[in-house]
Formats: C-alpha cells, structure tokens, sequence
C-alpha cells in the first residue's frame, strides 16, 4: 500500500509537468516497478554481503535476470509472494553454491541438462502477453545468443579453475530451467 501511494504520487508529479494525464496509470505502474526492483535487489544484496558473496551474486542476478526474462517462466501474482521467493532462491543459491561445491564434470552435466530442458519448453509465454510466430522466432534467437554467452563464460570459469563461480552459475541455470518448468506447468 504504500509503495502504492509513493508511485502514485511520483506519477503525479510527473504529469503536473508533461501534461499527459492519460498516461497516469503507465507512470504509476513504471514507478511501482521500479520500486519493488529496488527493494528486491537491496534485501538480495544484504543477503549476499552478509554471506561475503557479492561476486557471486552479481553472476547469479546477471544470469538469471537475462535468462528468466528471455526464457520466462514463473509469474507470481504479488509482491509479496514474488519479494519472499526471490530472497529465497536467493539465499538458497548462494548458500547451496557455498557449502556444495561440485565437480566440474558435475557442473557441466547439469549445465548439459538445463540447457536440454530449456530449449525445449522455452521461452515460456505469459498468459498477459502471448506471442506470435515472428516474435517467438525473435526471442527465441536472442536466447540461443544469451545461452552461448553462459556457455562462454562457463568455459571460461573452467579454464580458469573459478568453480566457485561456475557452481553459482550452474546452479543458477539450474533455478532459471526450474522457474521455466513451473512456469510451463502453471500455464498448461
């Protein structure tokens, strides 16, 4: 609620100045967007400073937030719900990738596996927003680039014997081909 009145108030004032009241409802919800990223990202960072794992966190929300977005997946219908279980994967993930370290064969079955799960059910659509045949194709070009990125960045953790960071990114690959499969499910 007050997140709320912030944003409608920020929308506003915004109007007062560019004169497009029909674009109140647009303002208010960018602004409540932008709010709730906020609060989401800096309750995610003090997770991961309070765990000493801030690189790791910026590989997991850089991935996760790129993948998630072009492969879709769970949309959850409130902050709050969507607040709690994001700091949740959150906290899960790093702690996971902290106290389980793979092999890097390990890593790179479950990479192998994620990818296979993904090409396959992505990108999932949202039932606010279907897709049609040219845009499919678009997204879906654009998530075999993103994916070659992580392949990248993958190999290169290897070669560089960073495991620490190729499990985070592994298990955030893991989270995001989870979300799809949820998101898959709700949607049929």
């Amino acid at each position: 609620m007050v997140m709320e009145t912030i944003s409608s108030r920020l929308a506003q004032y915004v109007i007062r100045y560019n004169n497009k009241e029909d674009w109140y409802d647009i303002y208010k919800y960018c602004f409540l967007l932008c709010i709730e990223t906020a609060i989401n990202l800096s309750c995610n960072l003090l997770i991961a400073c309070t765990f000493g794992m801030v690189k790791e966190f910026l590989i997991f929300i850089s991935i996760f937030f790129i993948l998630r977005r072009t492969c879709g997946g769970l949309h959850l219908t409130s902050f709050r719900t969507c607040f709690i279980l994001t700091n949740f994967v959150v906290f899960t993930t790093l702690i996971v990738s902290k106290v389980i370290q793979y092999r890097n064969i390990t890593c790179w079955l479950i990479l192998v596996c994620s990818y296979t799960v993904l090409l396959i059910v992505s990108p999932i659509e949202n039932e606010n927003k279907k897709m049609d045949a040219k845009e499919r194709n678009h997204v879906v070009k654009k998530m075999y680039n993103i994916m070659i990125i992580v392949l990248i960045l993958a190999l290169l953790f290897s070669y560089l014997n960073q495991i620490r960071f190729l499990v985070v990114l592994t298990n955030t690959l893991l989270v995001v081909t989870i979300s799809a499969l949820i998101g898959k499910i709700k949607i049929s």
